[in-house]
């Protein structure tokens, strides 16, 4: 059976809900959709932690991924899933293929689930639109 959601807001809840228990935690790269921590927190119960980018322009890297994933440990809670947003919402930005792709590859070697959100992805304000979909 096939359900589709007509809002992504309550796709992403149920998501957040069937992939995660009350209480784990999900990297999402900073700056992000504020709605993300309603969503996460109203229905599943999931605490929204933010991967503090060196350079939000270029995306979050394999290194600011370790320090969020172990700052989030250190301070007692379950990692479960990594949300990545391509084009980034607020900034615009599409990140590169590879940004994607080691994002992806971090995420499966920590057993992580990935949820990346592309709803933006044909949104073009200018001639070049660079995006690839994961």
């Amino acid at each position: 059976m096939c359900h589709l959601e007509l809002d992504v807001r309550h796709f992403l809840t149920t998501f957040f809900f069937t992939l995660a228990e009350k209480g784990d935690a999900v990297l999402i790269p900073a700056p992000y959709y504020a709605a993300f921590e309603n969503d996460m927190q109203a229905v599943a119960g999931c605490v929204p932690y933010a991967v503090q980018m060196e350079n939000p322009m270029n995306g979050p890297t394999t290194n600011d991924l370790n320090a969020a994933f172990e700052k989030a440990t250190k301070e007692g809670l379950r990692v479960k899933m990594l949300l990545l947003t391509n084009p980034n919402d607020p900034l615009g930005v599409i990140y590169m293929p590879h940004v994607i792709y080691d994002a992806v590859f971090w995420a499966r070697e920590r057993q992580l689930h990935t949820v990346v959100d592309e709803i933006y992805a044909l949104s073009v304000h200018h001639q070049v639109n660079n995006f690839r979909s994961v």
